[in-house]
């Protein structure tokens, strides 16, 4: 038995390297896409808590299209992140009501590029994911964003004898080895 990984995406651009990728900020994040700061030097997106004080903290959401609302459907979320001196916190936004990730409600401060994992269900609406500067000041980086669902699809191959007959559950596969 073997698995066969696909992966179905609905953020574009979420490396931050070609076409515009659709996020948005609020209260005053100063978010951009910046060269050279990206996880392998390339680009990301950077947004800003100025000082301590700073009041609302400052946010960047995304909005990924297509979204199966139903609640039947489990997406991964992953993305890359390093902060300058803000603490940060990730939501999910369906409908305007916040659910906080739990896991992941707060982390603090770190200049060292760290990959995030998380699993969701959207049941409503269209969800929004945001990242907010909560705490401190400094540039927040975000890199390789993306929402997908992630199939694991088991597949069963039989011998025969002669050659391997393989069922993916989308149709038979035929491998001759008798050449």
């Amino acid at each position: 038995k073997q698995q066969v990984v696909t992966k179905t995406e609905y953020i574009v651009n979420g490396d931050f390297e070609g076409e515009a990728i659709n996020y948005a900020e609020g209260n005053s994040a100063n978010a951009s896409i910046v060269s050279g700061q990206g996880v392998d030097g390339s680009r990301a997106l950077k947004f800003t808590r100025a000082s301590e004080s700073t009041s609302p903290n400052p946010f960047v959401f995304f909005t990924p299209t297509g979204l199966d609302t139903t609640g039947t459907v489990e997406y991964t979320l992953s993305f890359k992140l390093r902060s300058t001196g803000a603490h940060w916190q990730g939501y999910i936004v369906e409908n305007g009501a916040t659910a906080n990730w739990g896991a992941i409600g707060w982390e603090a401060a770190s200049d060292t590029w760290t990959e995030y994992t998380y699993k969701f269900v959207t049941t409503t609406g269209t969800a929004q994911i945001g990242i907010q500067a909560v705490q401190g000041a400094g540039d927040i980086y975000i890199d390789d964003f993306s929402v997908a669902v992630i199939k694991e699809t088991p597949v069963y191959i039989y011998t025969d004898g002669v050659g391997e007959f393989g069922r993916d559950g989308y149709g038979l596969k035929i491998t001759d080895d008798t050449a």
